[in-house]
């Protein structure tokens, strides 16, 4: 069997692959990203939705009663975070389904609403939070400070 070159080429060898262009890769690594990108862009607006209703609803605004100064590195006195992974969990639950991009369109994006998964994820994580929260405060009232 001939190689490349004409020199003959023994069992299990192959011809070598040409290197990829350097616009291949760097299309590639465009791509990438900007898939990372729109992953945290996801991201964002939901745990923006947690941290907000967190801060204006359960601090009342107020960041002295947030403690960090004396509770900050004693894991006891601080909030699980059960509300906000829940919450977090059912956000991306609707984001899914919701979402438009070059790799993926979820079914009621393709029902032509477009990208629509960051503000329902914004709303979704928001709602949940509140009430999941509150049940949180109430089960580990004597744990944290606020």
């Amino acid at each position: 069997m001939l190689g490349v070159g004409g020199k003959h080429l023994r069992g299990g060898e192959y011809p070598p692959l040409p290197p990829p262009s350097a616009a291949n890769v760097i299309s590639f690594i465009t791509f990438v990203m900007s898939s990372i990108i729109s992953i945290i862009g996801y991201w964002s607006t939901v745990f923006a939705a947690i941290v907000i209703a967190e801060h204006f609803i359960f601090r009342r605004g107020h960041f002295k009663r947030y403690a960090v100064l004396d509770a900050w590195d004693v894991p006891r006195r601080l909030p699980p975070g059960i509300a906000a992974l829940i919450a977090f969990a059912g956000a991306f639950g609707i984001i899914v389904p919701c979402m438009s991009q070059v790799w993926y369109e979820g079914p009621i994006a393709r029902m032509g609403t477009g990208d629509i998964g960051v503000l329902t994820g914004f709303v979704v994580a928001g709602i949940l939070y509140v009430p999941l929260r509150t049940a949180e405060k109430r089960w580990t009232s004597s744990r944290e400070i606020s």
